[in-house]
């Protein structure tokens, strides 16, 4: 197995850093069985990528040397979505895997009027995008905020602010509206969509509201289709 197929997250990680976490040594050591001499490597999830190698190991430590550092460019445009969770925990679970993967800086879970859940475990979620950004071998983890009230986020100051609507005889697609290499801002509604006071209030708060084609998607598949149409603008 390649260094580079080894993969570790460390948020504490810095270029003095020497000693894998608990979690992480346990992970090496035991799960994938990892000796003095290996090398792989790891981020702290903020741009900072370590190529190491093991120089010693203990039951729940490894001890590491650093062979080169890495600090790869952030892309010059960001995505933020803000989503209602579902209520179907996997589908969630499983759009947030595909987001990380694919490449998200921001998700923020939206309470909205019909919102199919009111609570969420940020814990466990938490985990899934770690794993994902992890598996994907990427060097920036996106932030996951908690439950957000609509009206809070309306509130945030971005560059390109984009309303969803199910609705397919108004909006322009969002390939069209969005404009390249800027930070974006796109909300997601439930499966019961956004009411039309909110997408009001979106309205006047700056928003534009966009379509993300001619079919009806769910909440899980919107997210997803919302965040590629925005990276397939860059090129």
């Amino acid at each position: 197995m390649e260094a580079v197929d080894r993969f570790f997250y460390q948020p504490d990680l810095s270029t003095d850093s020497s000693t894998l976490s608990p979690e992480e040594s346990h992970h090496a050591l035991r799960v994938l069985r990892m000796q003095v001499g290996d090398e792989f490597a790891i981020t702290n999830g903020r741009g900072l990528k370590l190529i190491a190698q093991i120089t010693a190991t203990q039951a729940r430590k490894c001890t590491f040397t650093i062979l080169s550092q890495e600090f790869p460019s952030a892309p010059p445009y960001s995505i933020h979505l803000a989503i209602a969770p579902t209520k179907n925990n996997d589908r969630l679970e499983w759009m947030l895997e595909k987001l990380t993967e694919i490449g998200i800086q921001e998700i923020t879970f939206l309470m909205c009027h019909n919102n199919e859940r009111v609570k969420i475990n940020r814990e466990r979620f938490e985990k899934v995008v770690i794993s994902a950004m992890k598996q994907s071998k990427q060097s920036w983890l996106p932030i996951l905020n908690p439950l957000t009230k609509f009206s809070e986020v309306l509130k945030l100051s971005v560059q390109q602010k984009f309303i969803a609507r199910a609705d397919t005889s108004g909006p322009e697609h969002l390939k069209k509206l969005a404009k390249p290499n800027g930070s974006y801002l796109i909300l997601i509604g439930p499966e019961g969509d956004f009411t039309d006071e909110e997408t009001t209030l979106a309205l006047e708060a700056g928003f534009s509201k966009a379509s993300l084609g001619s079919t009806r998607l769910r909440t899980e598949t919107a997210g997803l289709v919302a965040s590629q149409v925005l990276h397939f603008i860059q090129d």
